[in-house]
């Protein structure tokens, strides 16, 4: 889980996730759609079940967190660059 202390510096992919986290919600608690357990928002570290480490956010935000994620590694590839590294070696 992403921490994210100055939003004015953040970038719209950190902000969508702190947006649109399950504890945003109103509710005291939520459903695991895989377990069908119910789970106290105060107890749950991070997005999944401790359960079965099923995401509990909606299907649209993890949609949208995976089309971030694709949109970020095509940048990555279009704009890879090449590093060169040199060695100099001396003996006297």
């Amino acid at each position: 889980m992403l921490l994210i202390s100055d939003l004015s510096n953040a970038t719209d992919f950190e902000k969508y996730i702190k947006a649109h986290s399950i504890h945003k919600r109103t509710s005291k608690y939520v459903g695991c759609p895989e377990c069908g357990s119910r789970l106290n928002l105060g107890y749950i570290r991070g997005e999944k079940c401790p359960l079965c480490g099923t995401d509990l956010r909606p299907e649209s935000s993890i949609e949208k967190i995976k089309w971030y994620d694709k949109k970020a590694s095509e940048c990555a590839k279009k704009y890879k660059q090449e590093f060169w590294l040199a060695k100099i070696e001396y003996h006297c």
